[in-house]
């Protein structure tokens, strides 16, 4: 996946987004590289998939 740490947040519009990754960036400064997000709904209304992290542990398991 070329990233060392992932996190997933959940927030109920995009100023509580905005505010997060703001705030993050000021406050891991010195330990950030790069970050990288992605915004995704999970509102039933929308969802055109359900959320699963399935690929994630054929990738671990690739390159453990």
């Amino acid at each position: 996946m070329g990233m060392d740490y992932a996190i997933i947040s959940f927030h109920k519009n995009f100023s509580g987004y905005s505010s997060f990754i703001d705030n993050l960036k000021t406050e891991w400064a010195e330990n950030l590289q790069d970050l990288q997000s992605f915004l995704m709904t999970t509102g039933e209304e929308r969802m055109v998939k359900p959320l699963s992290l399935k690929y994630l542990e054929k990738t671990w398991e690739e390159i453990a």
